[in-house]
């Protein structure tokens, strides 16, 4: 494995941790995290932070049909 001579911005970063990095950036970066543990580590925390966060928002209701409507859509 060889160590990685730059590093990812944070902005970057955070999109990736999200999942909201466009495709060609997100393999870019997919590919940089196994060389960096600096920018590994970075991506681990920030979905920490994320999944925290998503634990703490309360569930949205639902209309009685969700499932019929999704089902129709596949």
């Amino acid at each position: 494995m060889t160590h990685a001579a730059y590093h990812i911005t944070e902005e970057t970063l955070l999109s990736y941790a999200a999942g909201m990095l466009a495709e060609a950036p997100a393999v870019a970066v997919a590919a940089h995290l196994p060389g960096c543990a600096r920018c590994r580590s970075a991506v681990a925390a920030l979905e920490i932070v994320g999944g925290t966060l998503l634990d703490e928002i309360a569930p949205a209701p639902m209309s009685s049909n969700a499932l019929s409507l999704v089902l129709a859509r596949l």
